[in-house]
C-alpha cells in the first residue's frame, strides 16, 4: 500500500532511492580502495623507513668493529718499536700474553709481525728466526717470488695460525699491494679480500691489515721516504665470518651480503648470509657504502620475512574490507530509514485523501481493516448510526 502510495505520488522516487543508494555503493567501495592502496604506500614508507634504520645502524657498527681493530694494531706496533734491535719471539708472546684478543678484537686471528727481507738475505733471515726458537721456520710463498720478501715473522697466538709462520706476503699481489699501500701511506690499510692460509676453506672470507713499522729517525715526509725507512709492518689476519658473528646474530631482520668496490664486479660479494640467495629478490632492500682502511665496501641488505611481520602494521586488506564494511552498512542503514519514511509519508498522505473524500459525502461510509475492526467512517455514518 505505501509503496504504491508512494507511486501514486511520484512514481520516481524509488527508482532515485535505488540508483542514490547504487551510486553511494560504489562510492564507498571506491573508497575502500583508495583507503587500502594509501594503507600499503604508507606501509611501504615505514618499512623502508625502519629498514634503512636498520641498515644504517649494522654498517655503523661493522665499521666500529672493524676500526676497532686498528687499536690493537697500533699496539702491537708500538711493542714492536719499543723493542727495537732487542725484538724476539719471548719478548713478543709476552705482549701478546697481555690482551685477550678474543674479547677485545672479535674476529682478529691475532697480531704478528711482518718483516722486509732481501732476495739475498733471505738465508741469513732463516736461520736468526730458527735461533729466536722457531727451529723449523722457513720461506714460503704462495706463487715464485724473485723480489724482496714480506715475510711473517710473529704471529700471536701461534695455535691456529701455524700456517701462516714464514709465508712470504709479497709473493701475493693482494697482500704485497696492501703492504706497500701501507708503507707508503703511512696508514692502516686493509688488503682486498684474501683466502688465508690458515682458513684455505674459506674462499676470500680472510683479509689482512697492515700498519708500517719505520726505522727510527728517518724522514717520512714523503711516500717515497716512507718507503725506504719502512722496516716491516705489524699486522692483523681477520676473518669476515668471525668479524659479522655478532652483528648478524644480534640481528635477523635481514640478511647481507659484503662487495669490494674496487674488484671485478664479476667477482661478486665476498661474503653472504647462508639465505641471501632467497631473498635478495626481496621488494625491501638496501645498500651502504663503507670506507674501511683504504677499502671501499658496499653492503648489501635485504629483509628477511620476519622484518615485515614483525612491525605488526595494518593490512591494507583488512584496511579495505573494514571501509567497505561500515560504508556498505551505513548505506544500508540509510536506505531502509528513507524507505520507511516515504512509506510513512504516503500512508499519512493517503489516509488524508481518503478522510477527505468521505468526509463530504452525505452517504454513510464506514471502512473496515481484515480483521473487522473500524478504521475510518464519516460524519453521516455517525449520524446515521448514533
Amino acid at each position: 500500500m505505501g509503496e504504491q502510495g508512494t507511486q501514486g505520488s511520484d512514481p520516481r522516487r524509488p527508482h532515485a532511492r535505488r540508483w542514490t543508494a547504487l551510486g553511494l555503493c560504489l562510492a564507498v567501495l571506491a573508497l575502500a580502495i583508495v583507503a587500502g592502496v594509501l594503507q600499503h604506500r604508507a606501509n611501504e614508507r615505514r618499512q623502508a623507513f625502519r629498514f634503512g634504520q636498520i641498515a644504517d645502524a649494522a654498517t655503523s657498527a661493522l665499521r666500529g668493529q672493524l676500526a676497532a681493530f686498528e687499536h690493537g694494531l697500533r699496539g702491537a706496533r708500538g711493542a714492536i718499536i719499543a723493542a727495537g734491535p732487542q725484538l724476539d719471539l719471548e719478548r713478543f708472546r709476552a705482549y701478546s700474553a697481555s690482551r685477550d684478543y678474543a674479547q677485545e678484537f672479535p674476529g682478529i686471528r691475532g697480531y704478528g709481525y711482518i718483516q722486509r727481507v732481501p732476495a739475498q738475505e733471505e738465508a741469513q733471515f732463516v736461520r736468526q728466526a730458527r735461533e729466536d726458537g722457531v727451529t723449523d721456520f722457513t720461506v714460503r710463498g704462495l706463487a715464485p717470488n724473485a723480489g724482496e720478501r714480506f715475510v711473517i715473522r710473529y704471529l700471536e697466538p701461534t695455535a691456529g695460525n701455524e700456517e701462516a709462520i714464514g709465508l712470504d706476503i709479497a709473493s701475493d699481489p693482494a697482500r704485497r699491494d696492501a703492504a706497500l699501500t701501507a708503507a707508503r701511506s703511512g696508514q692502516a690499510t686493509l688488503s682486498r679480500p684474501i683466502t688465508l692460509v690458515q682458513e684455505a676453506g674459506r674462499t676470500r672470507h680472510g683479509f689482512l691489515l697492515l700498519l708500517p713499522v719505520y726505522a727510527a729517525g728517518r724522514p717520512l715526509d714523503t711516500a717515497d721516504a716512507r718507503w725506504a725507512a719502512t722496516q716491516g709492518w705489524a699486522f692483523a689476519p681477520l676473518s669476515i665470518d668471525a668479524v659479522l658473528q655478532r652483528i648478524e646474530q644480534a640481528e635477523s631482520a635481514y640478511a647481507l651480503a659484503l662487495s669490494d668496490a674496487g674488484e671485478n664486479a664479476r667477482r661478486g660479494p665476498f661474503y653472504a648470509s647462508g639465505d641471501f640467495t632467497s631473498v635478495q629478490s626481496a621488494p625491501l632492500r638496501a645498500e651502504r657504502r663503507l670506507r674501511i682502511h683504504g677499502r671501499d665496501w658496499i653492503v648489501h641488505f635485504a629483509a628477511r620475512p620476519a622484518f615485515v611481520n614483525g612491525l605488526g602494521l595494518p593490512s591494507p586488506w583488512l584496511v579495505a574490507a573494514a571501509t567497505a564494511g561500515l560504508g556498505l552498512l551505513s548505506v544500508t542503514v540509510w536506505y531502509l530509514v528513507a524507505t520507511a519514511r516515504e512509506r510513512r509519508r504516503a500512508a499519512a498522505l493517503e489516509h488524508a485523501q481518503w478522510a477527505g473524500l468521505v468526509s463530504g459525502s452525505t452517504e454513510a461510509i464506514i471502512a473496515c481493516d481484515a480483521a473487522g475492526r473500524i478504521t475510518l467512517w464519516n460524519d453521516a455514518a455517525g449520524q446515521t448510526l448514533g
